[in-house]
């Protein structure tokens, strides 16, 4: 089977504008690349799947076939990494301190009830 190479952002975006025909709601995420500095972008999306479970999926490349047709940085013939996550704590916060310090694990953080 032939597989196009493809990059995390176009997966990202197909994997969105397919979940706008389910009931779900998908988050398009970017980051810098924990590789190469942080000078190449990385992105993926999350979805809430289950109650209190949030998967996130990214299209990521081999990091052994680098430089190589397999993977030339911006395109590549990558793999699917998901995470499911549970969420432990939620809460709304009205200034962006708040959220952060809530984000980090303090438990003054201010937030509304």
């Amino acid at each position: 089977m032939i597989r196009l190479p493809l990059n995390c952002l176009i997966v990202a975006g197909w994997l969105w504008l397919a979940s706008l025909r389910g009931k779900g709601r998908r988050y398009v995420w970017t980051r810098r690349s924990y590789s190469f500095q942080g000078v190449i972008p990385h992105g993926g999306v999350a979805e809430a799947f289950q109650w209190k479970t949030l998967s996130v999926i990214e299209y990521i490349p081999s990091k052994q076939d680098f430089p190589s047709l397999r993977n030339f940085l911006i395109l590549f013939q990558g793999r699917y990494r998901v995470w499911r996550l549970r969420v432990e704590e939620g809460g709304r916060f009205n200034t962006r301190q708040e959220a952060l310090r809530f984000a980090k694990g303090e438990r003054n953080a201010g937030r509304d009830r």
